[in-house]
């Protein structure tokens, strides 16, 4: 007979573990978003949001510019670290490949994965210039591209630094 209660205070006591570990966890989400700085684009006619990580947020205000004409969505804080997203069905291997084929530049690149890469734009003499990113995603069916922009000049931190946000890009929940 003793088993039973034992038995019934344990489970209570594991259910009250793991409902106080989910707490904790939400709480640790709810801060982490506290830190980084949310950006829609619905009133652009794009489903999608973004963060911007606190070391980019402390930089200055993002302004946001939108391109009618062509669909682009420029996202620019302090004017230094700008990015561009433009719903685009282009596969990311044929902009990759694109890349390999430009007359100007070598390309290196780095940690790449199926949505998305970090690379080196590399003078003919064989100096680096400046490192970009560039990530596809889909969002209701819909394939977005964005990519740091081209006349910026990045260090490997720089980059990595939009990278957050554009890896952050995302349905707007």
């Amino acid at each position: 007979m003793i088993f039973r209660p034992v038995v019934i205070v344990f489970a209570v006591f594991l259910f009250a573990c793991n409902a106080q570990k989910e707490e904790l966890h939400e709480k640790s989400e709810m801060a982490e978003e506290s830190e980084r700085h949310m950006i829609e684009f619905t009133h652009y006619g794009y489903p999608i949001q973004c963060f911007l990580p606190a070391d980019l947020a402390s930089k200055g205000e993002a302004v946001i510019e939108f391109n009618r004409s062509t669909g682009e969505l420029t996202i620019s804080v302090a004017s230094e670290y700008i990015f561009h997203v433009t719903e685009d069905p282009t596969p990311l291997g044929k902009l990759r490949d694109e890349l390999r084929h430009d007359d100007l530049f070598n390309y290196t690149f780095y940690e790449e994965g199926s949505d998305g890469f970090l690379y080196e734009s590399i003078l003919p003499t064989g100096e680096s210039y400046s490192f970009h990113v560039m990530r596809s995603f889909e969002v209701d069916g819909r394939k977005f591209i964005a990519v740091t922009d081209d006349n910026s000049v990045y260090t490997k931190y720089e980059a990595r630094l939009v990278s957050e946000t554009i890896n952050s890009l995302s349905k707007v929940k």
